[in-house]
This record gives structure tokens, sequence and C-alpha cells, in this order.
């Protein structure tokens, strides 16, 4: 049932327009906020997602290993003027659209992932599609609620460091 829900909503996502179509406000992101856990072949990873503010969604690389939990700021997903960015390093994706339960990234210059595909359904899942020039990857992401608190136990102390 899962892979059907997942082939209709990558129809639909190709069935779009590829005009730009940012409109409203990063706040229909807010689904993304929390700390997810998806599969990459046999390995887990881990992500959380935060609102630094109403146009600035930061990312951060959760690594469990063993009983240790390291967190990192890893990239950040931005509105300015209208405009969408994610950025990770150095690189950058740009917002083509945005809907509710929706957000397309581009970036044609890259070797790999030259669309971002992020999909919400209702049941703490969404999707990831990166098109790459020869291939597309799929990611089935799962809230993780556990992972919650130990992120938010980080910002804290992030934050208690950064007032010392």
């Amino acid at each position: 049932m899962k892979r059907l829900t997942f082939l209709l909503l990558l129809a639909f996502c190709f069935s779009l327009s590829a005009e730009a179509q940012i409109e409203g406000h990063l706040s229909k992101m807010k689904w993304l906020q929390g700390s997810w856990r998806g599969m990459a072949g046999n390995a887990p990873f881990y992500e959380g997602w935060r609102f630094l503010n109403d146009s600035t969604l930061v990312n951060f690389a959760i690594e469990i290993n063993g009983t240790d939990t390291l967190i990192r700021e890893s990239g950040v997903l931005m509105m300015r003027n209208k405009e969408i960015t994610l950025r990770n390093g150095k690189v950058q994706w740009k917002g083509t659209r945005l809907t509710g339960n929706e957000l397309v990234l581009k970036n044609d210059s890259l070797p790999y992932s030259n669309t971002i595909i992020w999909l919400c359904t209702r049941d703490d899942h969404w999707f990831t599609i990166l098109q790459h020039p020869k291939s597309t990857v799929y990611y089935d992401i799962v809230r993780d609620p556990l992972l919650d608190q130990k992120l938010e136990t980080y910002l804290s102390q992030r934050q208690k460091n950064k007032a010392d």
C-alpha cells in the first residue's frame, strides 16, 4: 500500500509544470519540523529540522553510534523575497514549487541530486526523491519522536553554551 501511495505521489509530482510556483510562506513546511529516520540501503540515517524563525528551517545530521548520539548542524532551508533555497555546505538548490505537502528544489549544475522532491504524507512519513542525471533514489522517512528529546537537549545545551 505504501508503495502504491508513493508511486501515485511520484506520478503527480512529475505531472506538474516546471514553472516556479512559490507562494505563501515557509510555514507550509511546518510538517518538516521534528526528528526523522530513513534507510539508505541497509543503513539507517537520522536527521532533525527546527525553525530558527518564520523564514528559516535548520537541518541537523544525527549520528547514533552505540549509546552515543552526535548532532551537528548540516544545512538550512530559507525563504527570502519569495525565493526558497536549500543550502548544504557550499551546495545550494533553488525551490521551484512549494505547497502544503510538497517542496521541489533544483540545481541543474550538479553531477548529483539535480532535483530534490519532498512529499509529506498524512501518517508521519515523507518521501524524498533525489533525481540524479542517470538515476533516481527514493527514501521513505519516518518521524522518530525519541530523537526529538536528544535534539532538544542538544539545542538547549548549545543555547546555554552561547549564553556563558
